[in-house]
Order: structure tokens, then C-alpha cells, then sequence
């Protein structure tokens, strides 16, 4: 799971790096920004993430303003400080909204709410591929044709 994380305090975001390797150790940190301004740049340059872990006040302003300016197609679990922004974050991808400060088991949980979603909405394509590929292909031996007003059955070789 490749996540991008949102956050502009230090401390803050070497606490949530932590935590997410600690709960998910096969977490991959695809990006971390502290601005609006950086964040619209990484998104913009890279490859969506799986998951957006994201602060809601950044120092240059409300990280909601991200989603004016560049397309955010995965999933966002919000974290902040301020539980007045919950309702305008479920119109934005919010999958959960963490209150800082956010503790281990909070963090494991919604990841854990993030991988149910994932394994709903993903089609499974490893049985998809499976039973593609354990089929026998069929081939006919015979065509039928027309010719004129009778049918022919002509021979198909392989």
C-alpha cells in the first residue's frame, strides 16, 4: 500500500510515519509534503497514491483547497486537530477523520477501514485470471457455409 502523507508539523509527521510502519509494516511511504502548494506538486507529478493521510490546517492553509486545484482520485483519511471540518472532508474521497492526537489502535483501524473498502470495490483479478486461464480453449473442426441456396460443411484444420 503506497501512501502519501500530508502533514506540516516534524514531530507530527515522524509520529505518523512511525505509527503506519509499526501497524502495517508492509506500508510503503510513496511521499510526504507539508503544504498545500507541495502537495498539489507531488500529486501532479506522480502516480496517485493508494491512500492520502492528510492534515487538515496546514501552515499555508486548509489542505481542502487541494482538491481545487489537482484531481484526487484514492482514498483520504483526514487527521487533525479540529473536529469542525468532518462534514466538508466526507466531500472529499474521506474514507475516516482521526483527532489528533491520533493514537496506534485509531490508526490501525482505519486502515483496517481502508483495506475492506479496497477489497470491495477491486475486482479480484488473480481468480478473474485464473479461471481465464484454466479454461481449454475449443476450436471448431467444421465451418458451416452457404453456397448459393444449399449449406457446405467444410473441414477445419489446426
Amino acid at each position: 500500500m503506497r501512501i502519501l502523507v500530508v502533514e506540516d508539523e516534524i514531530p507530527a509527521l515522524k509520529k505518523i510515519v512511525s505509527m503506519l510502519q509499526k501497524v502495517e509494516p508492509g506500508i510503503l511511504i510513496a511521499g510526504k509534503t507539508k503544504t498545500i502548494r507541495e502537495t498539489v506538486k507531488w500529486l501532479s507529478s506522480n502516480q496517485q497514491p493508494d491512500l492520502i493521510l492528510l492534515d487538515i490546517q496546514l501552515s499555508d492553509g486548509m489542505s481542502l483547497k487541494i482538491f481545487d486545484q489537482v484531481t484526487v482520485s484514492c482514498p483520504v483519511i483526514f487527521q487533525t486537530a479540529y473536529d469542525e471540518y468532518i462534514l466538508d472532508a466526507f466531500n472529499y474521497n474521506a474514507i475516516d477523520y482521526l483527532l489528533k492526537p491520533v493514537s496506534q489502535a485509531r490508526l490501525k483501524e482505519a486502515l483496517k477501514k481502508y483495506k475492506k473498502f479496497e477489497q470491495h470495490f477491486s475486482p479480484n483479478y488473480k481468480r478473474l485470471l485464473d479461471e481465464l486461464t484454466s479454461r481449454t480453449k475449443i476450436y471448431k473442426e467444421r465451418l458451416t457455409v452457404k453456397s448459393g441456396v444449399d449449406f457446405k460443411s467444410i473441414p477445419v484444420s489446426k
